[in-house]
């Protein structure tokens, strides 16, 4: 099969389904195996040399193979072609680290030593409070519907109610609309927040916070999973891989020493 073939069939069924950012990445992906192979490969090894550009961390090529994953799993589904290589596509094999984490103090920080205007102080609020992507809050602004302490969002995975809080959403109504014409601004705008409040570094974004509330979460995970959007509780481990304070929060309280005196 011709591989622009493919890469336009998929596209068009998967048209207004993807985020913008998600979107992008298959662009980029499926856009290089078309410019670097006329005919769609049909085994592993075209598919991990164009993988291994030596540009591309880790991260980056793992989630480019997810990419081509999907994409393959698709034309298997729909009888596109009748082998698919990427089972057989070695998956890079990503090393722990030790991952900085906002406190509390970090967020107190960032919301009183810089002079925000009203809507971002109130975005800010709606980002910590409800741990949203920084799409879905900036969505919120074009529509707002609360029940009971709720929010209804439309978010990656669909429609979900997501716990606000009062002081929260009064601060939100109050400031409507944003002004901020997309999410990606909106995004560069928390960015520079964080900058004014002298942080520094690519874990300066609104993404950060919603890792912040993950590690802050006590409660069930089952609930949390709903909150956050997710459609299933693997991606506890990329929001919380290790936080020190927990392990050693747990370690004081359940460690077999412990036990043992």
């Amino acid at each position: 099969m011709k591989t622009h073939q493919a890469v336009s069939a998929f596209f068009a069924a998967k048209q207004g389904i993807y985020a913008r950012s998600t979107r992008s990445q298959y662009l980029l992906i499926l856009g290089i195996l078309g410019d670097s192979h006329d005919r769609l490969p049909d085994k592993p090894e075209p598919l991990e040399l164009l993988l291994a550009a030596p540009t591309w961390a880790l991260e980056t090529r793992l989630t480019y193979q997810r990419r081509l994953a999907t994409f393959y799993n698709w034309l298997t589904r729909r009888g596109l072609i009748k082998h698919n290589p990427m089972p057989l596509v070695e998956r890079p094999r990503l090393r722990q680290q030790i991952h900085r984490s906002l406190n509390t103090a970090d967020l107190s920080h960032l919301l009183h030593e810089a002079r925000h205007t009203p809507a971002m102080k109130a975005f800010l609020w709606l980002l910590i409070d409800t741990g949203l992507r920084v799409s879905e809050a900036w969505s919120v602004g074009n529509h707002i519907q609360d029940t009971d302490g709720f929010l209804k969002v439309d978010g990656k995975v669909g429609v979900r109610l997501v716990p606000v809080s009062d002081r929260v959403l009064d601060a939100v109504r109050f400031v409507l609309p944003w002004p901020w014409s997309n999410g990606s601004i909106a995004g560069a705008s928390v960015r520079k927040a964080f900058k004014a409040a002298g942080f520094s570094g690519k874990h300066a974004s609104a993404q950060s916070i919603r890792h912040a509330f993950v590690r802050a979460w006590d409660g069930d995970m089952t609930a949390l999973r709903d909150v956050m959007g997710w459609t299933s509780l693997k991606m506890l481990s990329r929001y919380r891989p290790y936080d020190m304070d927990r392990a050693k929060r747990e370690h004081d309280k359940q460690g077999l020493l412990t036990k043992v005196l």
